[in-house]
């Protein structure tokens, strides 16, 4: 038998361990044998959505009630003991069938394996974890980005299928007061070139008797014409009608190591961002383990995007927000359809983004009120599919500091009507945790609110500096004519020790009072539009060892500052 080579695609920060630095394990054939079912895990372990419910009951992301929190708390880890998370591989192709096994292993202080039952939670920023349904009901194995596992022997194993886009996973173990998390990477599926397209079309020749007294009737023959081709000939008695439709689809590797995915349609999507699969509008197929994505997001008519690596270049829809977490006052969130590149090397990422359109962004926060909706935002005509929707929790002491975030899901925590504003969870939204820290809910989301079109664009950078520093800045610009807003940040990260970090940030805004605010405001009528600008900075510290974890941020925002996705407000 090979023994197999360890791998450092996985790097594991393990909190209340002897060693903090754990490197990922490359797990052995035998291990790899015994589970080669996908979705197989420990039969020792019971898999509970992060809100308590069992699998296959009930899917959702929320946070735990008061209730659920308290009897988890229970079951935590104390300080001192150990969790070590092994996977089989450091990377796998974005092809979202690709499967990674997880294992999860806990020790006391001593180093012996633990026996008692424990509960840990595990998440994962991209892709999603696949356990097994015990419920009796529905399919055999269950997708979640987060699940609690009450484990019993001490190891709990699960699987992380693969996403459709590449990008960094961050997986996450917790419990009690141990931690570990570390990156995998899902790199482009180079698959062989591949192209479908439909082209269809019809001709409707008609002739309406009317008289000098009938009213004119416009497009008789089809609900949907091609207007650039429609054509009326001879006299009023005659029509002629042509409507049609161009479609075409292309995906696979380029010039050897390019991934190229291509798609035109001419009827577009203009009333929608993101596209996907609306459950709601579909019935699944019982047994069917085909995998269901939705490929080429834009709301345009066209969309291309070529991957090379972790780096990429794409025309269509996409999110603005920075990929640096020290970027808590500087990142512009937006959802917008236009152009990003982005450039990840090593030790260097650079991005860049732009778009020519009409729509405005807006944030509306609102208390939980421990039902699960509806929740209304603020502007009626907000673009469907383009909304983030997150969970916060404040603390209770400073409510200005958010202490967790948590992202909701389209179709599996929520549905959205654009229409009406209104939001609807499939769980109750908490109005306070287990310890009466206030939870919050906010709404990111696009809207119509521009008269006439105008330029969004911005970037980011990010550089490594040897071993310990890390610098970055950011960058936005809205010339929308009645409200523009500028936003430019800057961060730096320095780390002193194996277990401390500085983080420090800066950030400067420029805009109106109408930032945020429908433009309404500024009809004649109204109260002038009044210009704001404010400045804003944060030092951060953490320090997690053996048997502490500290963390303590200093932050000061000037009046005028104005950053309506940023942690820390004015």
């Amino acid at each position: 038998m090979k023994t197999p080579m360890k791998r450092p695609a996985l790097t594991a920060v393990a909190a209340a361990c002897a060693a903090p630095l754990l490197t990922g394990l490359w797990l052995t054939p035998a291990w790899a044998q015994s589970h080669r079912s996908q979705g197989a895990g420990d039969t020792a372990a019971v898999f509970r959505t992060p809100e308590g419910i069992p699998v296959g009951e009930a899917v959702g992301s929320l946070p735990p009630s008061p209730t659920r929190g308290l009897m988890n708390q229970s079951l935590g880890l104390p300080q001192g003991a150990k969790l070590m998370l092994s996977v089989q591989r450091g990377q796998a192709p974005a092809d979202g069938k690709s499967a990674i096994r997880l294992r999860i292993e806990a020790f006391d202080a001593q180093g012996q394996r633990l026996t008692a039952p424990f509960r840990v939670l595990l998440e994962t920023s991209l892709g999603r974890l696949q356990v097994p349904n015990t419920s009796g009901r529905g399919p055999a194995a269950v997708e979640l980005a987060a699940v609690e596992a009450e484990v019993r022997g001490g190891s709990v194993e699960l699987v992380l299928m693969a996403p459709a886009t590449p990008g960094t996973a961050t997986v996450r173990a917790s419990s009690g007061a141990v931690g570990v998390q570390g990156e995998l990477e899902f790199l482009p599926d180079l698959r062989p070139l591949f192209a479908v397209g439909i082209v269809e079309g019809a001709l409707h020749l008609g002739e309406v008797k009317r008289s000098g007294q009938t009213p004119v009737i416009v497009d008789a023959g089809f609900e949907q014409l091609l207007r650039s081709w429609n054509s009326r000939q001879g006299s009023v008695n005659e029509d002629a009608n042509l409507t049609g439709r161009a479609a075409v689809y292309v995906k696979g590797a380029v010039r050897g190591d390019y991934l190229l995915t291509l798609r035109a349609d001419t009827e577009g999507t203009r009333s929608k961002m993101f596209r996907d699969i609306d459950p709601n509008a579909y019935y699944p197929v019982v047994g069917d383990a085909s995998v269901k994505s939705y490929d080429a997001q834009s709301r345009g008519r066209f969309f291309v995007r070529i991957d090379k690596g972790r780096s990429y270049a794409l025309v269509g829809d996409l999110i603005t927000a920075a990929a640096n977490p020290a970027a808590k006052l500087g990142s512009y969130g937006r959802a917008l359809t236009g152009g990003q590149w982005v450039y990840q090397g090593q030790s260097v990422r650079v991005s860049a983004f732009g778009a020519h359109q009409t729509t405005r962004a807006f944030v509306d926060e609102q208390p939980g009120r421990g039902i699960s909706g509806p929740y209304a935002v603020a502007q009626a005509n907000a673009l469907a599919n383009s909304e983030r929707v997150e969970i916060i929790t404040r603390s209770r002491l400073q409510p200005d500091v958010i202490l967790r975030r948590t992202l909701m899901q389209r179709y599996v925590d929520y549905d959205f009507e654009p229409f009406s504003g209104r939001l609807l969870f499939n769980a109750p939204v908490p109005s306070v945790d287990e310890v009466g820290n206030p939870v919050t809910l906010r709404v990111q989301y696009e809207a119509e609110g521009a008269a006439e079109r105008h330029w969004v664009a911005g970037g980011e950078a990010s550089v490594q500096l040897g071993e310990r520093l890390t610098v970055g800045a950011t960058a936005a610009k809205d010339n929308t004519p009645a409200a523009p807003y500028r936003l430019v940040g800057a961060t730096a990260q320095l780390k002193l020790g194996d277990n401390t970090w500085v983080v420090v940030e800066a950030a400067q805004s420029e805009g109106t009072s109408l930032v945020n605010q429908s433009l309404a405001a500024a009809a004649p009528a109204a109260t002038p539009a009044t210009s704001r600008q404010g400045r804003a900075g944060r030092v951060e510290l953490r320090h997690q060892s053996a048997n502490t974890q500290v963390q303590a941020q200093v932050a000061k925002t000037g009046a005028g500052f104005q950053n309506p996705t940023a942690d820390i407000s004015s």
